[in-house]
Parts: C-alpha cells; sequence; structure tokens
C-alpha cells in the first residue's frame, strides 16, 4: 500500500504546476508523510531475512541481510526516489535565499525512481488470476506515470533545467490549459524525451512479462 501510495502521489508533485502545488498544502503534506515512511520502510529491510531459493534457507546474519540489500538496484532506487522533497527544497531557498532550480529538478526527476518497484510486482509466483491481478496492477501505475511524465517533463526541460535565454514556457499553463502553438512545433526536446522513456517503458515491461 505504501508503495501504490507514492507511485501514485509522488511523481504528481513533480507534474503539476508549481502554483497549483502552493494552493495545495494538504498534498505537499501528504508527500512528505509518504517519504517519511518510506525511510522507515527502509531502515526496516535491514532487520528483515532472506530466502536463497535453491538451498532453501532463510539468511538471518544482520551483515549479510545489510550487503544484500545495499548491493540490489532497489536499495539505490529506494533512497533516490524517497527522498522528502518539500523540505529539502524549503531548506535550499533558506540556504540560497531562493530556489535552486537545479536541485529541484534533479529531486522531482528521481521520483520516477519509484516505477523500478513495479518489477517485484510481477516476480510474485501465483496463480494465473493474481498474476493477472498484478499484471493489471503494474500497468495501471505505468499508464499513470507515463500520462504524468506528458506534464513532467516539459516541466524539467522549460522550467528547472532550461538556460537563461530559453524560453519558458511548456504546452500547458499554471491553470492546466492547453497552448496550442506548442503543439505546431515537432522538434522540441521534451518530444524526443517522452518518445524514448515511452518505447524504454514499454519495451520493459514486455520482457519482464514475457520473463514471468
Amino acid at each position: 500500500m505504501l508503495y501504490a501510495g507514492t507511485l501514485i502521489v509522488k511523481p504528481m508533485s513533480g507534474a503539476l504546476p508549481n502554483k497549483t502545488l502552493q494552493r495545495m498544502v494538504f498534498f505537499t503534506n501528504l508527500t512528505t508523510i509518504l517519504d517519511l515512511l518510506s525511510w522507515i520502510t527502509i531502515l526496516l529491510k535491514f532487520f528483515n531475512g532472506y530466502i536463497i531459493t535453491h538451498t532453501k534457507t532463510v539468511i538471518l546474519e544482520p551483515k549479510r541481510i545489510a550487503w544484500h540489500y545495499i548491493s540490489r538496484p532497489h536499495f539505490a532506487c529506494d533512497v533516490l526516489s524517497s527522498i522528502p522533497i518539500f523540505p529539502v527544497m524549503h531548506l535550499l531557498k533558506i540556504a540560497y535565499g531562493t530556489h535552486v532550480l537545479v536541485i529541484n529538478g534533479v529531486l522531482f526527476a528521481l521520483c520516477e525512481l519509484k516505477l523500478v518497484r513495479l518489477v517485484s510486482y510481477l516476480q510474485i509466483h501465483a496463480r494465473e488470476r493474481i498474476f493477472l491481478l498484478m499484471c493489471v496492477l503494474v500497468m495501471t501505475f505505468t499508464v499513470h506515470n507515463c500520462a504524468l511524465l506528458q506534464l513532467m517533463v516539459p516541466k524539467l526541460v522549460r522550467v528547472y533545467f532550461a538556460k537563461e535565454n530559453q524560453e519558458n514556457h511548456t504546452w500547458y499553463s499554471n491553470k492546466i490549459t492547453i497552448r496550442l502553438d506548442m503543439y505546431k512545433m515537432d522538434d522540441e526536446v521534451e518530444d524526443y524525451i517522452l518518445a524514448i522513456l515511452t518505447y524504454i517503458v514499454g519495451k520493459a515491461l514486455i520482457c519482464i512479462t514475457y520473463d514471468q
């Protein structure tokens, strides 16, 4: 349930316009709470044993448990995607007197690392109906995140990672209304990034599903 909540809420924090986020105090607080719960989950994993399948043994030694978790890609994804964005942004603003756009953009981009956890849903060995349910959930979360990427990537490219002389506009305004003139241009950087990301996610899901 925690991973499901973070997969839904955290990408929204990176996709929604900044002025909208400023009005949604509850949403920003919810995001911070989910991040803190994620850190508690990370700490608990250092005390959870794991099973070696081929020998049918359970490992309970703290050092081996820690190394088993740290050495896996899930550890880096869990840590980087659980950084409490809004408290960190607030501290940076106090330290520098203004928002550090590049760092803020990196924090929002790291939210998408939660998608790596979707692989664990498909690794559940169960009967056909349960596996089908897992596939539906994975597809739902994937479509949700890919839809938010349509807003997040232009926001990152045009706002957080934009050069000083670059046009600071996205194809949506702060009220999430469409700017039709942006669709007349097919050479936008975000168009290529979105196409590549969508292609990679689609191929990865096909490979993982067939492997199961």
